[in-house]
This record gives C-alpha cells, structure tokens and sequence, in this order.
C-alpha cells in the first residue's frame, strides 16, 4: 500500500519519474500512498518515520547505521574485487569469490556479525590465485549514477573489463551519492575535490553526476590512467554537457575517452 521514490531537481529529469508514475498508477485506479524522498533530509526523516511504526527514532537512526555500515562493507569488498580481477590466474574466479563474499555479508544482520562477515568475505577474495607480474591497464568508469552502479544497466563493463586484464577504478559509489545528499556535505563532502578538478573546463553544477564524470576524469588522467570509460542514459542531459566537455579533457589532459549511451535496446554485441 506504499511506494517509496527517490526524487531530485534540476535538469536531471529523474525528478519527473515520481510524479509520472503516480499520474499513471493513479489513472489504473491503484489506491496506495506514494512517498518521494529528495534533498530535503528533515522532511525525508519525518516520511520514513511514518514508515517505522512503533519504533522510535533511536531504533530507526540504528537501522539506518547499520545499513549504510553493510552498504559500506559491500562496496569495499567490490573495490577489492576489481583490484584483484586483473591478476586472477583463473578467469572467473575474482568474480565467484565476490559473488560468494557479497552473499555472506548480506547474511549478516546485527553489527557483531557484519564485522566477522567483512574479515570472511576479505580473505575469501585473497584466497584467488593472481599473477602479480602482470601490469594492467587503469581504466577509470565514470557517468550517471544509476548506470555506472547497475551491472545489468552497463552489462557488467567492469567485470569483463578486469577480465580484459584493465584495474577499474570509479568515483561513483552508493555510499558516497547518500552522504552528497546531506546539506553539510553538499559543498564540504566527496564531490568537492571533483568540483575542484572540474572548475577549468565547468564552474558550476549542471545536474547530476556531470561535475563527476568531468572532475573525475581529470583526476584519474593526472594520476597517469590509461583510458576513460563514459557511460549515460540515452539523452541525459547533465551527461551530455559532460561528453561535450570531456571532448576538450581527452585533448588537453592526452587520455582516451569511451563514451557508451545506454537504452532499453542495450546489448552484447
């Protein structure tokens, strides 16, 4: 009887999503309540307190730690994960010990438990045979926060990139876009020093991750990457602004720059 939507403002038009979609459950004649959660974090606390019926704000604030601690560790281990994909002696075997590291710390509900899942799920990737002779490719995945997230969205390019022999690094992670969303760290958080690195070629906002695919790209070509990989949703507009942008990053910074533009048509070729 409840939706739950997240909500933004902008020209990204992922703002429009929840009102459409309640115009056309509306119209279906579904009876539900649809709650939209966007920058206005007191107001999005009172939404979800509704939510939480019985319990009290210490017990919700404890919920919402140990969530964001799981996503965290999660996130971790998939950064390790991409570390050691490009050394894997066995192709696959980075990817089935993260699958399998990913389902213990799932498995873990209370914080006792999440610690011993993180120590497990870290030394079950360790275990993967490598090849440390190797010298892979640095390649750097930026873009739209969704696409660049959702392996089934991008069709695992970073697996099959790490499979390619390519260490992949990205600026964009869950964690990070959750903490961005608090008014004390909208300016002061994780997009500053993408603000910074970007304020040559954009100085101000245009939406979305577009200050990140540019400041982050300009990173990752000073700390000697070797390619760029851009990914966006099909007529995005801050990621347009972004790939009009990274067209003068790629000639004055000398890094090459992939752009892929995904729709529901995406596929392997």
């Amino acid at each position: 009887d409840t939706i739950l939507m997240l909500a933004a403002s902008g020209p990204c038009r992922f703002g429009y999503y929840a009102t459409l979609q309640n115009l056309i459950l509306k119209n279906l004649d579904y009876e539900y309540e649809l709650i939209t959660l966007d920058y206005d974090m007191p107001n999005n606390l009172r939404k979800l307190k509704r939510l939480a019926k019985g319990k009290n704000w210490f017990q919700i604030g404890e919920a919402f730690r140990f969530g964001f601690l799981k996503l965290l560790t999660l996130e971790k281990i998939e950064i390790l994960s991409h570390k050691i994909r490009p050394y894997e002696i066995k192709k696959g075997s980075a990817t089935r010990a993260y699958e399998e590291a990913s389902r213990i710390i799932k498995k873990a509900f209370s914080f006792k438990k999440l610690r011993q899942a993180k120590r497990e799920a870290t030394s079950l990737l360790r275990k993967v045979s490598q090849d440390k002779t190797r010298h892979p490719l640095k390649v750097g995945v930026v873009g739209e926060v969704y696409t660049v997230l959702e392996p089934y969205t991008n069709l695992e390019i970073e697996t099959k990139l790490g499979e390619m022999g390519c260490e992949v690094h990205r600026p964009v992670w869950a964690t990070k876009y959750m903490i961005s969303m608090l008014p004390i760290f909208n300016h002061w958080g994780p997009r500053r020093k993408y603000r910074k690195a970007a304020r040559p070629y954009l100085k101000q906002e245009a939406g979305g991750e577009c200050i990140v695919s540019i400041g982050g790209t300009v990173l990752y070509a000073k700390r000697g990457f070797d390619g760029i990989v851009h990914i966006a949703p099909f007529t995005c507009l801050p990621e347009i602004v972004a790939q009009g942008i990274l067209s003068k990053v790629k000639k004055d910074l000398d890094i090459p720059i992939l752009t892929l533009v995904l729709d529901e048509h995406t596929a392997q070729a």
